[in-house]
C-alpha cells in the first residue's frame, strides 16, 4: 500500500499511524476520499458532515477507525461540540481538514443575494476561522496541522461562481495569517486549491438537479478535460493525496502555503491559446507563427 513503511521491528505502519484527524464535509467527494486514504494510512478519523445517512454509510464502510459525528459547520456551537467530542473519544487532535463546502450558482453581480452572500461566507469562511480558533489549544499540544480546502478560484476571477471565489480568496489569506501566528507553536496551516475536480455534486454549482446532472457525468468529465493541460479532469483522490502529505510528518517544514491541484491549468496558456491571442499581432508585425507541437 502506498505510503506504508516497515519499522525496525518489521511492523507495517502507515504515515498517519496514531494520528487523530477531523475531516469536515466527509460524507462524499473529496472528504470521503481523504477519509478513506487517511484510515488506510493508520489514522483515526472523525467524519463530520450534515448528512446522517451518507456519513454513517462512509463510517461503516471504513471500519472502527472512522467515526461519524453529525455537524453543521455553520454553527459555532456544533464546531466546538465536534472538537470536544473528538478529544473525549480519542484523547487528542493531530489534524483538522476544513473541507466542507458547496458553491451557490451566482455567476454575476446581479445574481448575488444577501442570503447567498451570508450563507456562502458562513459555510466557507466563518466555519474555518472558528474551527481554527477552537482546535488551536489541541493542535498546540500535538504540534499538529490544519488543512483548508480553498480553490483555484481564489487566484482569479471567473474560475467559479463570484461569491464562492471571493470566499475562497479569504480562505487562502486566512491560511497564511493563521500559519504565521501558530508557527511558533510548531502548528502548521496550509491550504489546497483544487482546479476542476469532478465530484458527485459538481453539477449543483450550476443549479442543476441530481436527476439531470448525475446521468450526464461522463459527458461533463469530457467537457472539463478539454481545457486541462494534463488532458483530464481532476479526481477526488488527486486532492486526497496532497492532503495526506500535509497531514503527515513529511510536510513538517511546510506552512502558510497554498498548493494548486489543477493539472497545470493555472500555470499559463497552452501554446495554442497563446497563438490564438497573440497571432493577430504577429501577423500585423510580419512575424511567422512557429508550428505547433
Amino acid at each position: 500500500m502506498v505510503g506504508l513503511h516497515v519499522d525496525e521491528e518489521n511492523v507495517v505502519m502507515g504515515v498517519l499511524d496514531n494520528k487523530v484527524v477531523i475531516i469536515t464535509g466527509a460524507s462524499s467527494g473529496i472528504g470521503e476520499s481523504t477519509a478513506e486514504r487517511f484510515v488506510a494510512e493508520g489514522a483515526r478519523v472523525v467524519l463530520a458532515a450534515r448528512s446522517v445517512e451518507n456519513g454513517e454509510a462512509v463510517s461503516e464502510r471504513l471500519g472502527k477507525n472512522a467515526v461519524f459525528m453529525q455537524t453543521d459547520v455553520t454553527s459555532t456551537s456544533e464546531i466546538e461540540e465536534l472538537i470536544n467530542n473528538t478529544v473525549s473519544l480519542w484523547g487528542k487532535i493531530d489534524c483538522l481538514f476544513n473541507n466542507a463546502g458547496e458553491a451557490v450558482p451566482a455567476f454575476t453581480l446581479e445574481d448575488m443575494t444577501e442570503e447567498a452572500i451570508d450563507n456562502q461566507f458562513s459555510l466557507l469562511v466563518k466555519s474555518i476561522m472558528w474551527s481554527t480558533r477552537a482546535v488551536m489549544p489541541h493542535l498546540k499540544a500535538s504540534q499538529g496541522s490544519i488543512i483548508n480546502n480553498a480553490s483555484i478560484s481564489a487566484h482569479g476571477g471567473h474560475f467559479a461562481p463570484i461569491i464562492y471565489s471571493a470566499a475562497k480568496a479569504a480562505v487562502t489569506n486566512f491560511t497564511k495569517s493563521s500559519a504565521l501566528e501558530l508557527a511558533k507553536y510548531k502548528v502548521r496551516v496550509n491550504s489546497i486549491s483544487p482546479g476542476p475536480i469532478y465530484t458527485p455534486i459538481f453539477h449543483r454549482a450550476f443549479g442543476v438537479s441530481d436527476e439531470v446532472g448525475i446521468p450526464l457525468a461522463d459527458d461533463v468529465r469530457t467537457a472539463l478535460s478539454a481545457e486541462i493541460p494534463m488532458g483530464r479532469v481532476g479526481e477526488v483522490d488527486d486532492v486526497a493525496g496532497v492532503a495526506l502529505f500535509l497531514a503527515g510528518d513529511d510536510s513538517r517544514y511546510v506552512t502558510g502555503q497554498d498548493i494548486l491541484v489543477d493539472g497545470g491549468l493555472f500555470a499559463g496558456w497552452p501554446t495554442e491559446r497563446m497563438f490564438d491571442y497573440y497571432g493577430g499581432a504577429m501577423d500585423v508585425l510580419g512575424v511567422p507563427r512557429p508550428p505547433l507541437p
